[in-house]
């Protein structure tokens, strides 16, 4: 089994490949390239999109060359800032339904500079927070789990579940979020068709934070609708069947 290493100043430092006897037709640099994206990709899936994600000291170990369609699981217990192992997957071929096969690993450093919340003080578990207690800040997120961080407009009235120190982004885990919506109640919908927009009303048939996809009722025609939450008591249709 034959060992390429080498070293590159964009996203991933360092690279080792570990490939069959067979070799590949597929460069060294093209490999590491496609695995970087793969984890980028993993980690903003779970941080959102405008997470600037760094990736160092890439060492990757698999069985086949990557292609384009090569995606990246964390392991549950990584953490950000340190060396932590990502398992690779291709889309498998010549099956009714599209599955995955595992073709190696990956272990990198990761780092992530984004927009964050964050308390000013130290504040205990059961506090309410309120707009004195949280600022927002832009930086390096530190050495947390890939997790989703709070948003603003979550953490102003949200109960803490824990003590949070200043500086440390909140993530939403650590916080009990009251629901935006909350099923019986009348709710604004929102339907866009091109630059038209049209407001009415609807009852929810569900409970909702930010970005979830909920059932909706028209109280006049009972027809079913699915909105996504996108503020306190209104939701944007999104089918009307």
């Amino acid at each position: 089994m034959k060992c390429l290493r080498r070293s590159t100043t964009s996203f991933a430092s360092l690279a080792v490949l570990l490939m069959s006897s067979a070799g590949w037709a597929a460069s060294p640099e093209l490999a590491s390239d496609l695995v970087t994206a793969a984890i980028v990709d993993a980690v903003q899936a779970r941080l959102g999109e405008a997470a600037e994600v760094r990736v160092e000291s890439l060492l990757l170990r698999v069985a086949s060359a990557p292609t384009a369609r090569v995606s990246a699981r964390p392991d549950p217990a990584a953490r950000l800032g340190r060396a932590m192992r990502f398992v690779l997957y291709e889309p498998s071929t010549g099956t009714a339904r599209t599955r995955r096969s595992r073709i190696g690993y990956a272990e990198a450093v990761v780092r992530v500079s984004q927009e964050y919340v964050t308390v000013v003080r130290r504040v205990p578990g059961g506090t309410v927070l309120s707009e004195q207690d949280v600022i927002v800040l832009t930086g390096d997120v530190g050495d947390g789990r890939i997790e989703r961080l709070s948003l603003l407009a979550e953490a102003i009235g949200a109960r803490t579940r824990r003590a949070l120190e200043p500086g440390t982004p909140i993530v939403a885990r650590a916080l009990a979020i009251p629901p935006l919506v909350t099923s019986g109640e009348t709710v604004v919908t929102i339907a866009r068709i091109g630059s038209i927009e049209a407001r009415g009303r609807a009852i929810a048939a569900q409970r909702g934070q930010l970005d979830d996809v909920i059932r909706l009722t028209n109280p006049e025609s009972r027809r079913r609708l699915h909105g996504r939450v996108v503020a306190k008591g209104q939701v944007e249709v999104i089918h009307a069947p």
